[in-house]
């Protein structure tokens, strides 16, 4: 089964006029369906309807504490993947929104491609739709045996090759940096002398791009120069 699926819907309760900008700038860019609302109350009626597929919470809104529209949530039973945005850094702020069932949280200032990305794979962990595959421009990824299949042939990958990949080809035509990637793939803080990612894209060029018959069409991953990598839905 491939990730062809409806539209994510979005539910963000955000107070911050230039915060909620930035977000729904990423939700506009991946043809997200939302709904934004900047006072806890309002979002929390909001996300009681339960016809959202993720929510975007503030911890530090009006009328009501995004802790305590965690809690309500919780209590209803809405099974919306929630993703908590924070200016909290503390250990103890982190320890609780997961206990209280949050699917990930982001600091602020954030990436709207970044943001877009955790929805992504938040919503594909707690869907329980029965997705083993990615298609996309000639490339097909197999979630289970971590083998990809290009120009008609099928290539094992490393780990870090099948996350690098998976990573890039969840959000087609969205371009990343270097920090971004790092942080998903390899799960550690960004450093700036690393060149780990062009390492890992250049192998995956190489094992994908030739065969016993010579050059063949080119892996869909493009450098931006001076921005990041990005995976092309199309040629």
């Amino acid at each position: 089964m491939s990730t062809k699926l409806k539209p994510i819907n979005v539910l963000l309760i955000e107070d911050q006029k230039s915060v909620a900008a930035v977000a729904i700038s990423g939700f506009i860019d991946n043809g997200f369906l939302f709904e934004h609302h900047m006072d806890g109350l309002t979002g929390l009626s909001a996300a009681l309807s339960n016809r959202f597929d993720v929510i975007v919470l503030d911890l530090t809104l009006p009328n009501m504490d995004g802790l305590d529209i965690l809690i309500e949530l919780k209590r209803k039973k809405i099974d919306a993947a929630v993703i908590i945005l924070t200016a909290r850094h503390e250990i103890e702020t982190r320890l609780a929104i997961f206990e209280l069932g949050a699917a990930d949280y982001l600091s602020k200032p954030f990436y709207k491609e970044e943001l877009c990305a955790r929805i992504k794979a938040s919503h594909f962990r707690s869907s329980g739709k029965s997705v083993d595959t990615l298609e996309a421009n000639g490339v097909s990824l197999n979630l289970l045996s971590r083998e990809v299949t290009f120009n008609d042939r099928t290539f094992a990958l490393s780990q870090r090759e099948f996350l690098l990949l998976d990573f890039l080809m969840r959000s087609p035509d969205q371009i990343f940096n270097r920090q971004t990637i790092i942080s998903h793939v390899w799960k550690y803080d960004f450093d700036p002398s690393t060149n780990i990612v062009e390492v890992c894209i250049q192998r995956l060029r190489k094992k994908l791009n030739v065969d016993d018959k010579g050059p063949q069409t080119p892996l869909p991953i493009e450098s931006v120069r001076g921005v990041g990598y990005c995976f092309k839905s199309a040629r």
